[in-house]
C-alpha cells in the first residue's frame, strides 16, 4: 500500500524554497497510518551538512525504529562533501549511469563530520548518448505544464523520463521493501527493524572500483540485491541476520557471535545501528562528530586475525571509525574455520544501543550433494511410458 504526501511545488514543477516539515507533520503522520518506509525526493544544503532537518530526521527515527527513511542525495556537484540528506538513521541515495553502473554521478560525500555518504547508489540516469536520459517515471496527470526535465516517453503518454538522485531514491525505497516483505513472509519477522533492513541492503552494496567499502565518496556502492539474499548451486551460502532490539549495549559491554565460515565465498558483515540524534549547524560546527552512540564491530579469524569495523588498510586492525554508525568487516578469501564476532560498546552515553547485524559466508557444516536427475513417468492406459 502507498500513502502520498506533498510538500508543495510552483507552477513550472521546480520546487520552491519552501522548508522541510517538521517530522511530526510528515514522517509520523505516514508512519500512523501504517508506513514503514518513507521515499524522499527533495533536498538543500547541498555541502555534506548536518542541519535542523538532518536532526529532526534522526529524533524520529531514534523514536520510531521500525521505519525506514529514505533520502536522495542531490544533484548539485561532482565534488567532495556536496551531499544533502545527511541523516545517519536513514539510507542517502546517490546515483549512477543506468548502462555505466561503474560511474558515479551527481553529490559524492565525505559529509562535513566524515562520515560516508552517500549510503548507496542506484541508476539515476538511463543510456549515454540516447536523447532522453532519464529514468522512466510516472507523469502527472494534473500538474500542467508538466515538470521541468520531464521529457516525453514515446510508447506511453502517462510516463515520462526524469534524471537525478530524486529517481534513484524511489529505487531504493521500492528495494528495501521487497527486503522488509521477504523478512515478514520468509523469514517469520513481523515488524523488523529499520535497522536490520538497512544492513541487509548495504551489506549487498557492490564496489564501483574493486576498492574496499565503505567508500568516503558513495559508501557502500552500488545496490545488488542479489548479494543481500545471495544463492549458490554448490556452495552453501549462509546468512547470519541478529535484530538486537532487546539486547542493546551500555559502555564497555559486547556480544559475540560465532560463525563456521568456509574459504569458498567472501565472508562479508555488516552491523548498523539506529543512533540519537546529533547536534546540527549552527550550533555546532560542522567537522565535529554527529556520532552519538558508539559501537564497534570486531571479527577474530581462527587463526587470531583481527579486523576492525571499516578498517580498510593493511593491517585492518589498527583503526576504529568513531563517525559512522554503519561498519562493514569483509574478507575476500577467509579461513577456514570458526570466526569470532564481536560488537562491543565503546561509548554508549544514551544507553542502552540496540543494534543489527547481518553477514554473507560459505557455512562449511552444510555439504552440497549432487542428485541425481529425476525421471518422471506417467502411466497410459495402465501401461508405464
Amino acid at each position: 500500500k502507498l500513502i502520498f504526501q506533498a510538500i508543495g511545488c510552483d507552477q513550472s514543477g521546480i520546487g520552491s524554497a519552501i522548508p522541510v516539515p517538521p517530522s511530526t507533520k510528515l514522517y509520523l503522520p505516514a508512519y500512523q497510518q501504517g508506513a514503514r518506509i518513507h521515499s524522499n525526493s527533495y533536498g538543500g544544503g547541498f555541502d555534506g551538512g548536518y542541519y535542523a532537518a538532518e536532526k529532526d530526521a534522526d529524533k524520529f527515527a531514534y523514536q520510531y525504529k521500525d521505519m525506514l527513511l529514505v533520502f536522495a542525495a542531490g544533484n548539485d556537484g561532482s565534488g567532495p562533501s556536496t551531499t544533502t540528506n545527511n541523516v545517519k538513521n536513514g539510507i542517502t541515495v546517490g546515483g549512477v549511469w543506468r548502462d555505466q553502473e561503474n560511474t558515479q554521478v551527481y553529490s559524492m560525500g565525505p559529509t562535513k563530520d566524515g562520515r560516508n555518504k552517500p549510503d548507496i547508489l542506484t541508476p539515476a540516469i538511463d543510456f549515454i548518448g540516447q536523447s532522453n536520459q532519464g529514468i522512466t517515471s510516472t507523469k502527472s496527470s494534473v500538474q500542467q505544464p508538466y515538470p521541468v526535465g520531464c521529457q516525453n516517453w514515446a510508447p506511453s503518454p502517462y510516463y515520462c523520463g526524469m534524471a537525478g538522485t530524486s529517481m534513484a531514491t524511489p529505487n531504493a525505497a521500492g528495494t528495501v521493501a521487497l527486503i522488509r516483505e521477504y523478512l515478514i513472509k520468509r523469514w517469520n519477522m513481523p515488524n523488523p527493524s529499520a535497522a536490520l533492513i538497512k544492513a541487509l541492503y548495504l551489506n549487498g552494496g557492490d564496489s564501483l572500483n574493486g576498492n574496499g567499502l565503505p567508500s568516503p565518496s558513495y559508501g557502500f556502492g552500488r545496490a545488488n540485491l542479489s548479494n543481500t539474499f545471495v544463492t549458490d548451486s554448490k556452495v552453501y551460502y549462509d546468512w547470519a541476520v541478529f535484530d538486537e532490539r532487546t539486547n542493546g549495549l551500555t559502555t564497555g559491554g559486547k556480544k559475540t557471535y560465532s560463525l563456521p565460515v568456509g574459504g569458498d565465498k567472501p565472508l562479508r558483515l555488516t552491523l548498523t545501528w539506529t543512533d540519537k540524534e546529533g547536534c546540527s549547524e549552527p550550533a555546532c560546527a560542522g567537522n565535529l562528530p554527529r556520532l552519538v552512540n558508539d559501537l564497534d564491530l570486531v571479527v577474530t579469524s581462527p587463526t587470531g586475525r583481527q579486523y576492525n569495523g571499516n578498517d580498510l588498510s593493511n593491517p585492518f586492525n589498527d583503526n576504529w571509525d568513531r563517525r559512522n554508525n554503519v561498519e562493514r568487516v569483509e574478507i575476500a578469501q577467509p579461513e577456514k574455520g570458526w570466526y569470532t564476532i564481536e560488537v562491543r560498546g565503546y561509548n554508549v552515553p544514551f544507553g542502552p544501543q540496540d543494534y543489527a547485524l547481518v553477514g554473507s559466508y560459505h557455512n562449511f557444516l552444510i555439504t552440497w550433494i549432487a542428485l541425481p536427475p529425476v525421471q518422471i513417468c506417467m502411466q497410459v492406459n495402465g501401461t508405464p511410458c
